[in-house]
């Protein structure tokens, strides 16, 4: 029989690795962008074989220089070899297999992230049909957003899966309107051909606190929100970018009248 010391002692391992473990959870977590977040946000987008993989010694958390030899590029100006730096944090689920191909995207900052989609040629089958659909002769430019509910208790009042049919979502350009349909889950996507700067304008139909998820999207700097009692309004501007995505991430909290 088990004294009490010793059960005493087994309660705290468990706990600790129960800590562990949950730790290395949560640090794993990875959001991915979509291919056309992920195309818009990079520098560089080239299909590589991975010679070699450094440790960067001198960074105060895991860093690796990947040395690629660039086979094609879709996007951007490469050299024939180009060392991408990799922030991996705890873990990651980024495979670096020496000799394999990969198709890269190199962000505008010095350090990418894991979850920038970077994979191995062999899983990149949404982001070869993404660049196979892409035109130089006839460019399209796609605004997309998502509107979520931050507060994720009860609502007495919004119930955001139903009110969102009632979430108003208008493009103009000029003296040109577009009605933009948003799903039930807040999305929206909406796909345009013309050059110009766009004014996008959310409305919600209730009194809300909005917040901006500044590391997914670009530009929130230039985000106007308005509110009265009854509505919430969101505005900003979107600039033509020949086959990109300008996406926003919103998230709201209904707030008591």
């Amino acid at each position: 029989m088990k004294n009490k010391y010793q059960v005493k002692t087994n309660f705290i391992v468990v706990i600790t690795l129960l800590f562990f473990f949950n730790t290395k959870i949560f640090a794993c977590y990875c959001e991915y962008p979509s291919v056309c977040e992920a195309y818009s946000k990079a520098k560089k987008v080239f299909v590589g074989k991975l010679e070699k993989v450094v440790k960067d010694e001198k960074a105060s958390y895991y860093t690796i220089d990947a040395y690629f030899s660039v086979e094609k590029t879709y996007k951007g100006k490469t050299e024939d070899a180009e060392i991408i730096k990799f922030k991996l944090g705890d873990c990651s689920d980024l495979k670096l297999i020496v000799g394999e191909k990969y198709f890269v995207y190199a962000e505008n900052s010095n350090i990418n992230s894991y979850c920038n989609r970077t994979n191995l040629l062999s899983g990149a089958k949404l982001d070869l049909e993404f660049i196979g659909k892409i035109s130089q002769t006839k460019p399209v430019f796609t605004i997309r957003g998502y509107i979520s509910q931050y507060n994720q208790l009860p609502q007495k009042e919004i119930t955001p899966k139903k009110d969102t049919k009632n979430f108003k979502i208008t493009i103009k350009n000029g003296k040109k309107f577009y009605k933009v349909v948003v799903d039930k889950y807040g999305g929206f996507n909406f796909i345009l051909k013309k050059e110009g700067v766009y004014h996008v304008v959310i409305q919600l139909p209730f009194l809300a606190e909005i917040e901006a998820d500044n590391d997914s999207a670009r530009n929130h700097e230039s985000v106007k929100i308005t509110s009265t009692k009854t509505k919430t309004r969101i505005e900003y501007d979107a600039v033509f970018k020949a086959n990109e995505c300008d996406i926003k991430k919103f998230s709201f909290t209904p707030l008591p009248k």
